[in-house]
């Protein structure tokens, strides 16, 4: 009978292969640093994506505003509730709702000088901003480095969403 060694075999136990548990802890614990370090990074990041949302949002319902006035021929209205944007929106005609949007939440606000803007039959809006031909909307974090965007609203009532503050 030949011995271990000669059929090319190491004497002693088989080797086994796989981590141990020291090496799965530390490996957890470096994962953990990299994840606390890149937090603060996605928060900004994730404020930045819902005022994106947001102002596509807006300006989705200004557009729908226009259109349905067109369509009625009819005024409607988009307007906050209350007297305050980041308590959601309503678009209105003849009194029936034809569409509503929910209060805001966390660190997104809105900001307008109007809180009502009507859309004539023409779907121009009857608004006239002070001074200027458009109306903004400034929407904005209270996060630290986070972009905010500016909704524009045309006086021919179209509108677009911009990456800038409002002025």
């Amino acid at each position: 009978m030949k011995s271990r060694a000669a059929l090319g075999r190491a004497a002693g136990p088989p080797k086994q292969s796989g981590f141990t548990l020291i090496e799965a802890l530390m490996v957890i614990a470096i994962l953990g640093i990299f994840t606390a370090l890149a937090a603060p990074s996605f928060s900004n990041t994730i404020a930045t994506m819902r005022i994106k949302s947001i102002s596509f949002d807006l300006v989705n319902d200004l557009n729908i505003a226009r259109s349905e006035a067109i369509k009625r021929n009819a005024v409607v209205v988009l307007a906050s509730e209350g007297d305050d944007w980041n308590q959601g929106w309503r678009i209105t005609t003849g009194g029936t709702t034809l569409k509503t949007r929910e209060a805001l939440t966390g660190s997104i606000a809105i900001a307008s000088d109007e809180t009502e803007i009507s859309f004539l039959r023409n779907g121009r809006p009857d608004v006239v901003a002070d001074g200027d031909d458009a109306t903004d909307f400034s929407i904005t974090s209270s996060l630290t480095g986070v972009t905010g965007r500016c909704v524009k609203l045309q006086p021919t009532g179209s509108a677009r969403s911009v990456k800038e503050a409002c002025p």
